[in-house]
């Protein structure tokens, strides 16, 4: 929906209170663009429009568009969902050791990394291999503060 303000030309009907707005006070138009569809839900034909018009504010100080976007909003329904991750109900304390066990297991794998990085005859797999067991031992540790995350 287009929305703007203007002078009104002509006598029109408030779409809220449905009072004459009468020609040279302000008026907010809104228009509804409609899509015209077929029996099959094809578009078919051009589009059309459906000009609604509200007061400003009106003899009693009512702002109608105002007043009208308002009840549309209250008849909609409460938005449940949230985008993005779902929080861990945890303790500050307990969020605290779990940021700390995250940082740990990001440096262990930083470490590994950096020695796979080595030309494979200077590589010390004894320490690969230990940072393989730290990481196993994160992997129990956090699962008592919230879970174990699925990119682990």
């Amino acid at each position: 929906m287009d929305v703007w303000i203007k002078k009104c030309e002509r006598q029109s009907i408030c779409k809220y209170c449905e009072k004459p707005i009468i020609k040279g006070q302000y008026v907010v138009v809104g228009r509804f663009w409609i899509k015209p569809k077929s029996d099959q839900g094809t578009l078919q034909g051009a589009y059309r429009h459906k000009d609604y018009h509200w007061h400003m504010e009106n003899d009693e100080g009512i702002h109608c568009w105002e007043e009208q976007g308002k009840q549309a909003i209250d008849k909609l329904p409460p938005k449940l969902s949230r985008a993005g991750r779902k929080p861990i109900d945890l303790t500050d304390e307990q969020r605290a050791k779990r940021y700390k066990i995250v940082n740990k297991r990001s440096s262990i794998t930083y470490k590994i990394r950096e020695e796979l990085a080595k030309p494979s005859d200077a590589q010390d797999f004894d320490l690969i291999a230990r940072l393989g067991e730290n990481l196993h031992k994160l992997k129990e540790e956090i699962a008592q503060y919230g879970g174990v995350p699925d990119s682990w």
